[in-house]
């Protein structure tokens, strides 16, 4: 009957939700720092061979992020195309994009979303948001 503290008193009691705050605090952080970094990354792809393989709701998808981005003349069919780390866009380029360029590309950025070892320098948009303090913490 000790589970979440209920048989705690005292001082113990006080501890244990001092550490509960601060894992919720934690936690909350880790996955705005996630969502963060799963939305700064970008790519503008120019070349129809960049896209080779792609389903055609993946390109027009990845068009309409274009427009989105300023790029009012951007058609599924001529892009230019901006893949995202959203998963409508994220799973079909990691499965059918033909150019193993890009698949690494976009990988690599989805496994080291905010982390230091982010494939999104700062400099392009991607806020300091290295997971790895908040993990150890954790942990």
């Amino acid at each position: 009957a000790e589970l979440r503290g209920v048989g705690l008193s005292g001082t113990d009691k006080a501890r244990f939700g001092e550490i509960q705050a601060e894992l919720a605090s934690l936690s909350t952080a880790f996955s705005n720092n996630l969502l963060d970094a799963t939305k700064a990354f970008s790519r503008r792809l120019t070349r129809a061979e960049q896209v080779a393989g792609l389903p055609r709701t993946t390109l027009e998808l990845m068009a309409a992020s274009a427009r989105q981005a300023g790029d009012e003349s951007a058609t599924a069919e001529a892009g230019p195309w901006v893949v995202t780390l959203d998963a409508p866009c994220l799973l079909p380029v990691l499965r059918h994009a033909q150019d193993a360029s890009l698949r690494e590309t976009v990988y690599r950025a989805y496994v080291t979303r905010a982390s230091a070892e982010s494939a999104d320098p700062p400099e392009r948009g991607a806020k300091e948001s290295d997971n790895e303090p908040a993990i150890n913490t954790i942990l």
